[in-house]
């Protein structure tokens, strides 16, 4: 097996992906497929939105209806990492 030796010049910046966004959620749906053998969990990011109706002129907010925000998807094993680090942050508190 050969060795192989990665030097990184800059630390602290991470260069942003094309498709790179920054949204608010308030809750999160996690699903969990098995696709060929591979174990996936897909975070499903969601938003409580008003529905707002005019009703004689007057704008009611009529009700609230949870949209999605974003959905990631990770291997079994990056999720499992991701949740320690969260059941880390938390569990110091």
């Amino acid at each position: 097996m050969s060795e192989f030796n990665l030097s990184v010049t800059q630390t602290g910046i991470i260069q942003e992906s094309k498709d790179y966004f920054e949204a608010k959620a308030d809750s999160i749906v996690t699903v969990g497929t098995n696709i060929e053998g591979d174990q996936l969990v897909t975070l499903i990011f969601l938003n409580n939105y008003p529905v707002v109706v005019s009703e004689e002129g007057v704008l009611n907010v009529n009700s609230i209806e949870k949209r999605r925000v974003a959905a990631i998807t990770l291997g079994q094993g990056q999720a499992k990492k991701f949740y320690e680090s969260l059941k880390s942050i938390f569990e110091s508190e």
